[in-house]
């Protein structure tokens, strides 16, 4: 693959502090279970059966929570009471970091609520279930974390009852599987690259415009000391743009 997908990640980060008070949910399987919440977003396949344009990549432990405030992608659950600023009933949030003027997202943190839920998880691995078993507070970390994973990609919720990105759910759901209008999103938002391009592909991200195709430049933007840029073709007509 050419990148960004082979050289530029997404890179995610866990943080080393939980889950604490699931005991029976060993941190490495949650993390284990997120990480595969990812994949199952960007190993959809597109039209002519190509995969969307991203790639994440666990960067392994981190040892701070910051709520959007940096360029550090942390999952984490908060199981303190102080630290959960969001309402009892929500099992889990998506803070996306992005620039105003673009909508373009450079920064990612997702949270569970370990206050007011217990978790539980089908692992990936060896087919154990881990967590809680039952009762009104204990839910479905698959469901939960592959929800949280569409929003971390850029996508907002659906009316659909039984689409992963419907907002709501109850402790016996258990949705993991990708309804077509969610895959159709996710090839819509990182279209399959071309292939024979041998450098960046329009909109991926780049430093300078000699990395960018012929007729393209870098468009930089930068917001509270942060920057980033990806290769835009320039036009000098609005009739000209697609």
């Amino acid at each position: 693959m050419q990148p960004p997908v082979a050289d530029h990640p997404i890179v995610i980060r866990h943080h080393s502090g939980g889950p604490i008070q699931s005991p029976a949910l060993p941190q490495a399987v949650a993390a284990t279970q997120v990480n595969y919440a990812f994949f199952k977003w960007y190993s959809v396949l597109c039209e002519q059966g190509l995969q969307p344009n991203v790639y994440v990549l666990d960067g392994g432990d981190y040892a701070q929570r910051n709520r959007g405030s940096e360029l550090e992608s942390i999952i984490y659950w908060v199981e303190d009471q102080a630290g959960w600023q969001f309402s009892s009933g929500t099992l889990a949030v998506t803070t996306n970091l992005f620039f105003p003027d673009t909508g373009y997202v450079v920064g990612s943190d997702m949270e569970f609520n370990g206050v007011n839920f217990s978790w539980r998880a089908q692992s990936v691995q060896d087919g154990r279930a881990y967590g809680c078993t039952s009762g009104s507070t204990c839910f479905d970390l698959d469901t939960v974390a592959l929800h949280e994973a569409g929003h971390f990609y850029g996508l907002d919720h659906v009316l659909c009852a039984d689409a992963v990105m419907f907002p709501e759910a109850t402790s016996s759901t258990r949705r993991t599987e990708l309804r077509v209008h969610e895959r159709v999103g996710i090839c819509a938002l990182y279209p399959p690259r071309n292939s024979h391009v041998a450098n960046r592909d329009t909109l991926e991200h780049c430093t300078a415009a000699s990395q960018c195709p012929a007729q393209h430049s870098c468009l930089v933007r930068a917001y509270e000391g942060h920057s980033y840029g990806w290769c835009g073709k320039s036009f000098t007509a609005t009739s000209q743009c697609p």
